[in-house]
């Protein structure tokens, strides 16, 4: 399968190409591709929600790592803080 690239037109066909797939091969299948992809992620998905399933994977192919690292990351990291009062 080919990465992903980011933008909404890729997304769209990468999304469908992930639809079609698993239509081809099977419920199971896009959980076992998460599990390959990023095992921290499936474990946390359920296998029969297609679409954070999906999400998953094209942000796994679009980033070229995990879902669980890209999340990981501090969400205030390159901000500066500014207490008021």
């Amino acid at each position: 399968m080919t990465a992903c690239l980011p933008g909404r037109r890729a997304g769209k066909t990468c999304r469908e190409r992930l639809k079609r797939s698993r239509e081809k091969h099977g419920e199971g299948w896009l959980h076992r591709l998460l599990r390959k992809l990023d095992p921290v992620s499936a474990a946390r998905i359920h296998a029969n929600d297609a679409s954070k399933l999906i999400r998953a994977i094209e942000v796994c192919l679009a980033a070229r790592k995990p879902l669980s690292e890209v999340m990981a990351r501090d969400p205030l990291t390159g901000f500066r803080l500014l207490r008021i009062g």
